[in-house]
């Protein structure tokens, strides 16, 4: 065996910046610490093979000196870095269209009982496909009616943030863009696309750590969607957020979740009314619907 043996202390052989067993622990506990999010030694060498460019960019010899000047400043702006490199940021228009299809039906329901304000929470936006499918889901059902519409939409990358507010996709992502919501877009002179002002207009973009103690959402909420992120959160901070997000639902709200992920045990039993009077009325699981 080699010292890049994945048994051994080396990962992401072939890479300029070996991570060390122990570097990688170090940088394990810190990310969860952090943001929840939990890497295993199986997500060694995609750590290395991302924060390598931070050290080139900032000239450094290898992973033990990034560690000591992360270490000497645990305040330091450079942590953003390291949680942006690690994110998976994998999004789509309209992806795992069941959920949109419960989202027009149920909005336009809501619209012909006379609901007039409505408020809609995309939990880890990414690059912004998922909000402005969202967008575009409510203006079509909610199409002649006078409804104060706004969209929350977080993430803890503040770089995805930028492209997401920007609004503007390659080609190759028009495809997933149904016949509907084709009227809210405009093609770019590159060959790309841009989501319309009136879809943009209607989602406001912010940073957050859904593990964070200060939540600044106050909902209530018609649906939030947390799809495919708690699959990366160990099963008691999945508990703790998902039972925040099920309390900011309105009384027939939906919390929809990802294809492989579920509410745990103790969510599933909750009562209706329980916990403040407003914590839980409904929350549809569209797990593979």
């Amino acid at each position: 065996m080699t010292l890049s043996d994945p048994m051994l202390d080396a990962a992401a052989d072939g890479f300029p910046y070996p991570l060390t067993r122990e570097e990688h622990a170090f940088f394990q506990k810190q990310i969860h610490t952090r943001v929840g999010i939990v890497l295993g030694w199986n997500k060694a060498p995609m750590m290395a093979r991302r924060m390598s460019q931070r050290l080139r960019f900032l000239g450094l010899p290898d992973f033990a000196a990034y560690r000591r000047l992360l270490e000497a400043d645990p305040h330091t702006s450079e942590w953003q870095y390291v949680i942006n490199a690690v994110t998976t940021n994998k999004t789509a228009f309209f992806r795992e269209v069941h959920h949109f299809k419960l989202l027009e039906t149920t909005l336009a329901d809501l619209g012909r009982q006379g609901v007039r304000q409505i408020r809609l929470w995309s939990a880890a936006c990414s690059t912004g496909e998922e909000p402005y499918s969202m967008a575009m889901t409510a203006l079509q059902a909610l199409r002649g009616l006078k409804v104060d519409l706004k969209i929350l939409a977080t993430d803890i990358d503040d770089e995805i943030l930028e492209t997401a507010r920007a609004g503007q996709y390659d080609a190759d992502a028009l495809a997933a863009i149904p016949k509907f919501a084709r009227r809210y877009i405009q093609m770019t002179a590159d060959g790309g696309f841009e989501v319309s002002r009136e879809i943009r207009d209607l989602v406001t973009f912010k940073m957050h750590n859904l593990v964070s103690d200060i939540w600044p959402m106050t909902g209530p909420y018609a649906f939030i969607f947390c799809r495919n992120v708690l699959i990366y959160f160990d099963r008691q901070d999945q508990s703790r957020v998902l039972g925040r997000m099920v309390g900011l639902l309105d009384k027939t709200g939906h919390l929809c979740l990802g294809h492989a992920e579920s509410l745990p045990p103790e969510l599933r039993s909750l009562p209706r009314g329980a916990v403040s009077n407003s914590y839980l009325a409904s929350v549809a699981k569209t797990v593979g619907e």
